[in-house]
């Protein structure tokens, strides 16, 4: 029996979440350690565990940490934020699309609409 929650139970995605998220911010101050991915024997790196983070919170129904979470990384450069730039998006821009795509995709728009509203409120 899987329960009643289409995409699993809230309280394990919480914990996969907060445990991608450790990792990756690990990753990014230790550079030298790798993490291998058992379904592929692949090595995962940071931004994959931040992106495996921010879908499984936003699968626990928690924008107010996702926003937390959010803040801790860097603004992004002048060169990000120029219209028409070739470089690849600020990371803390492209985790929030993401987060408010599952959000969105999920058919939950109170979580995608605290979530916005918290960063609007602390990040701009």
């Amino acid at each position: 029996d899987l329960g009643d929650t289409t995409y699993g139970l809230i309280p394990l995605h919480k914990i996969l979440g907060q445990q991608c998220w450790r990792m990756g911010s690990d990753d990014v101050a230790h550079p030298t350690q790798t993490y291998v991915n058992d379904e592929d024997d692949d090595f995962e790196s940071a931004w994959a565990l931040q992106n495996d983070a921010v879908t499984h919170m936003a699968l626990a129904e928690e924008p107010l940490v996702l926003s937390k979470w959010l803040q801790t990384l860097p603004s992004p450069t002048p060169a990000q934020i120029k219209k028409g730039h070739e470089c690849a998006p600020a990371d803390r821009d492209a985790l929030l699309t993401r987060a408010i795509l599952v959000f969105l995709s999920l058919e939950n728009l109170r979580d995608a609409n605290a979530l916005v509203t918290e960063y609007a409120t602390h990040m701009e």
